[in-house]
């Protein structure tokens, strides 16, 4: 599952105690923002579903560059440090140069999610002058029939690895990603074996989530969660870095507030058409920014995600292992219709984890206490 407050702040004893104090003074240190719902590729997983334009009702409008550039200087005023610009593919717009060089002379560490397939001489010459903090290419598959099976573009894979090819030819550093799903985890491998030959940071992300419109539709598309896990754990330094983080943050105790990451709390995101929300999985708390001031929103609406309680008796409060499967009540929500009910699939995850990381015997059943 993609969460972009989970990517900016390392795990440090200086970070974390820098973490702590912008926790305590609420200070919206990361953020993201959807520049368009638009994209040229129909992926068979997307979250946006295909009402991607309007799902979220509203006026549906996209923010105008002037716009966006003016939220971009109040984010900055208000202690932004991490912005991500997502999409739908924030390329399609025609002033993304605008923008992301207003965000970049902001002084903000700037990144780009993008699909790979809409580079042009200008986008490489932006990316040379003004270099992202992080540029994420998605590679769906490493042949045109896997792509196109997964991606809906007969072109798309080709013009995926063009992109890149001008990326590296360009000594512009980039990453890669993928969506390890059933129609690609043959060419899981080679996606990976890719980024190692072009020297880029690879990732991938197996937890697929329903529509945010509430179609389960792109759960059809994920691999068995044990799969995922054993696909991740085999590189050793992930072990590693597991073992580490349990170590460090290892010492649980049962929480009574819903929401326990950084979600309203140093995070946020914008959609598309200006709505400010904990996050880019929570519209129950939203603030419009067409008529209104980041500041107002974050301070006096957004803080609302934060005073929601749980009952101390839901077995993931309770669960000693949670900090493997990836707890999330938003994702929980969509999936199941309610934010305290876990999902069956992050938790057979965390279970699968537990079990690798410390040389266990599956329990084989998806108890909270294993």
């Amino acid at each position: 599952m993609d969460c972009p407050e989970t990517k900016t702040l390392a795990n440090g004893n200086f970070t974390r105690t820098f973490s702590r104090k912008l926790e305590a003074r609420r200070i919206p240190i990361s953020g993201s923002i959807a520049l368009t719902n638009r994209c040229n590729l129909r992926c068979v997983h997307c979250y946006l579903g295909g009402e991607a334009p309007s799902f979220r009702g509203g006026h549906g409008k996209e923010l105008s560059a002037k716009k966006w550039m003016s939220i971009i200087d109040e984010i900055a005023a208000a202690g932004c440090l991490y912005l991500l610009f997502t999409g739908g593919e924030p390329l399609l717009r025609n002033d993304f140069k605008q923008i992301y060089s207003h965000a970049k002379q902001a002084g903000i560490l700037t990144s780009v999610f993008t699909n790979g397939t809409r580079f042009t001489p200008a986008t490489i010459e932006l990316f040379r002058d003004l270099p992202p903090h992080e540029l994420e290419i998605s590679l769906y598959g490493m042949s045109a029939s896997t792509y196109q099976t997964i991606a809906d573009s007969s072109g798309g894979y080709a013009k995926c690895r063009s992109g890149i090819e001008q990326l590296h030819a360009a000594g512009i550093k980039f990453s890669l990603k993928t969506i390890l799903m059933a129609e690609n985890q043959h060419e899981f491998h080679a996606i990976k074996d890719l980024a190692r030959r072009y020297n880029a940071d690879f990732r991938f992300d197996a937890a697929i989530f329903p529509c945010l419109d509430g179609n389960q539709a792109p759960l059809a598309h994920r691999v068995a969660a044990e799969k995922a896990v054993d696909l991740e754990l085999e590189d050793p330094a992930m072990l590693d870095r597991w073992r580490d983080y349990l170590e460090r943050h290892g010492d649980l105790m049962a929480f009574d507030k819903l929401y326990n990451c950084g979600t309203g709390l140093t995070s946020f995101h914008i959609d598309a058409t200006g709505n400010l929300m904990p996050c880019v999985l929570v519209d129950t708390v939203t603030y419009n920014l067409s008529d209104g001031s980041f500041q107002t929103g974050w301070q006096e609406v957004i803080p609302r995600i934060r005073e929601i309680r749980v009952d101390k008796e839901v077995e993931c409060a309770q669960c000693d292992k949670r900090l493997l499967c990836g707890l999330c009540p938003a994702f929980f929500n969509l999936e199941n219709g309610s934010a305290e009910t876990k999902s069956d699939y992050l938790c057979a995850m965390g279970h699968h984890r537990f079990s690798t990381i410390f040389g266990l015997q599956p329990t084989g059943g998806h108890d909270v206490q294993g």
